[in-house]
Order: structure tokens, then sequence, then C-alpha cells
């Protein structure tokens, strides 16, 4: 669980490790600051692994970069 609100840098460096542990199939945790978009995504990922396709990978980016853009 974060305290504070994350810094774009910190929701970054978060969001490309949970990428990299869905890929594999490591879970996506909860409280880590990432939106029900990004996260929705991202399990979508996991629940492909170890092998998801290319279009739920570039999903979950998608969604994260929304997640950036809202103010």
């Amino acid at each position: 669980m974060l305290a504070g609100v994350p810094t774009d840098a910190e929701l970054r460096a978060t969001f490309k490790t949970v990428l990299a542990d869905a890929i594999k199939g490591a879970g996506v945790p909860e409280g880590v600051g990432l939106d029900q978009h990004t996260t929705e995504a991202l399990l979508d990922v996991d629940a492909a692994a170890p092998n998801p396709p290319a279009s739920l990978i570039q999903a979950a980016r998608v969604a994260f970069g929304k997640q950036l853009d809202k103010p």
C-alpha cells in the first residue's frame, strides 16, 4: 500500500515491474497506485500468461498511458 500520491516516475516504475510480473503469471498486486482500468488490463495479461498476446500487453500500456493523462 502506498503512502501519499505517487509521482509519474514512481508509477512508471511500478507499472514496468507489475507488467513484467503479469507476463510471467506472477499476479497483479492491489494498492500500488495503478488505477482500476490499468489493473484490469494487467489482470488480463496475467490470465493469459506465460505467453500473453501482444494485443493484451499493448492494451495494458494504453490503459496505463490514460492513467498518466488524467489531471
